[in-house]
């Protein structure tokens, strides 16, 4: 009974929050820019004389990571600060309603409502590349196929779930919106940037001249961040490249696993946070 009853008030209060989202104007601009970004593909697409069809998933590609960071930092991120500073946690907090509940309900909306936003730019984006790619001849598709644009979103959508996480966990113990919006934005920008100055350091002029100490100490700051290498997938499936299935598994399991991981530790932070 108790676990029926704690059922029920994690549904309540995701759909109370899936609401909130989809109210926001913020979220109708992003459902907007989401049936806008295929169009802009297709103009794009069309000034190439080859690889149009590469073209097309590549700026699609991009549409759909700044979307996402735009849901992550000011509809989820947001969304959790607005809590702290206008107080409504204490007021959802003072109902029967238990901390891990409101902690596990606030992360099913905001992930459900990041599902809707990435199922409208995977339709959008099929029904763009159905009917202008699909109908070029094959020399302009450079391997093109729709089941590439669903298969990229997968990738895209996993990604971003744990990076929501990652707001959820600095809002658990985070003091207001300044706080929450400088780590989320902090994480995100150094997720991108790491990857890239690794890669350097591994030359052969950089890695003599660089400290090892220094080299060591951003390996590991790195394995703290979520490994945003959806994007490599996703570029390996517009250019038609081979993907491994035991690699597509681990990828799916270490951001599971991180969303997880810091959930757990939002959980943990924010029972014992003093409200």
């Amino acid at each position: 009974m108790l676990r029926a009853n704690s059922s029920r008030l994690i549904f309540e209060l995701s759909r109370f929050t899936l609401v909130e989202i989809i109210q926001s104007r913020v979220f109708r601009l992003l459902i907007g820019g989401s049936l806008l970004i295929p169009l802009i593909a297709v103009v794009i697409a069309s000034l190439f004389m080859a690889d149009v069809g590469k073209v097309y998933l590549d700026v699609t590609l991009s549409g759909a990571h700044f979307v996402s960071m735009v849901f992550t930092l000011f509809i989820a991120a947001s969304l959790l600060a607005k809590d702290i500073d206008q107080r409504i946690c204490y007021i959802i907090l003072s109902a029967p309603i238990k901390r891990h509940e409101y902690i596990l309900a606030r992360y099913a909306g905001l992930s459900i409502a990041f599902a809707i936003l990435a199922l409208t730019l995977t339709i959008t984006a099929y029904i763009g590349g159905y009917f202008y790619i699909g109908t070029l001849p094959e020399l302009y598709q450079s391997g093109f196929s729709v089941i590439m644009i669903p298969m990229m979103f997968f990738y895209i959508f996993f990604q971003y779930l744990s990076l929501i996480s990652v707001a959820v966990f600095f809002f658990s113990w985070a003091t207001g919106t300044a706080e929450i919006l400088l780590f989320t934005s902090s994480v995100i920008l150094f997720s991108w940037a790491f990857p890239p100055v690794l890669a350097a350091l591994q030359t052969e002029e950089l890695a003599s001249q660089t400290p090892q100490f220094l080299s060591r100490l951003i390996e590991v700051i790195y394995q703290f961040l979520p490994h945003l290498n959806g994007s490599d997938f996703a570029l390996s499936i517009a250019h038609s490249l081979h993907i491994n299935v035991k690699d597509l598994l681990l990828y799916m399991l270490e951001h599971s696993a991180y969303a997880g991981i810091a959930l757990v530790l939002a959980l943990l932070l924010f029972k014992r946070r003093d409200l």
